[in-house]
């Protein structure tokens, strides 16, 4: 689930489907799972950061995070803890993957 960020629904989860385009670096997210046109998308590339939301911001199930990128903080929350931490591990691993890739293209051009 993602929360809102702008209008009156502000603040409010709404739930939305995730999906990476492996070759772009993006996540897609989507409003409803049998969309083919993405709302919005993630730069695996310009994600500075992905941490646990702060204790006292937490949600009833201890399963909300954060996507930090220069322009925008994305508000996540997962199913549950144990999803959650996957989530965040999973995005880290797809970072450090992606910098990996791209220094070592940038090391075959020397």
């Amino acid at each position: 689930m993602k929360r809102g960020i702008k209008g009156p629904t502000a603040h409010i989860w709404r739930r939305r489907w995730i999906s990476l385009d492996e070759e772009s670096g993006h996540l897609y997210y989507y409003k409803e799972n049998s969309d083919i046109h993405p709302q919005g998308l993630i730069d695996l590339d310009m994600i500075q950061g992905v941490e646990e939301q702060s204790p006292d911001l937490q949600d009833k199930n201890n399963a909300s995070f954060n996507i930090i990128t220069q322009g925008r903080v994305y508000e996540l929350m997962a199913h549950d803890e144990i999803t959650m931490r996957s989530w965040i591990q999973s995005l880290e691993t797809l970072r450090n993957w992606r910098k990996s890739k791209a220094s070592s293209k940038s090391e075959q051009r020397h």
